[in-house]
């Protein structure tokens, strides 16, 4: 019992952890969205001169940024933003959301043993327990 009470206690930690790994990158999104609000124009911050400039690489990726920030701001729903965050979690360099799930995984698996153990020890106890009584009166 004291392995399966060990056992969900990590399961509820990893859970907790994991909640707040995703609190961390919905604060960084939230970061970058009031750093964006307080840039007037994506354009003068990133290239002051784009209105004269005749390179369309830098036309394009100037309207690249332009989509992605307002998409950004017109998408207020909270399902987009957990999106984002598990996005940028899942693209890591460090694998920490992969190795977290492994970790709930492996958590659950031997929850899962432990508990099969228990229900085989509960069905065989009335047997033993008739057996001790018929054998031992």
């Amino acid at each position: 019992m004291l392995r399966l009470a060990s056992v969900l206690w990590r399961l509820r930690r990893a859970t907790t952890m994991q909640t707040g790994l995703f609190e961390i990158q919905a604060e960084h999104l939230r970061d970058c969205r009031q750093r964006r609000q307080l840039i007037p124009n994506f354009r003068d911050a990133i290239h002051p001169d784009a209105a004269n400039s005749d390179s369309c690489a830098s036309q394009s990726c100037l309207h690249e940024i332009e989509v992605l920030g307002n998409s950004e701001s017109k998408s207020d729903g909270s399902a987009v933003d957990f999106a984002r965050c598990f996005l940028r979690l899942a693209n890591l360099p460090n694998f920490t959301l992969d190795r977290l799930s492994r970790y709930e995984t492996s958590l659950w698996r031997q929850a899962g043993q432990i508990l099969y153990a228990l229900d085989a020890l509960d069905r065989r106890k009335p047997q033993e327990r008739s057996r001790f009584y018929v054998g031992g009166v």
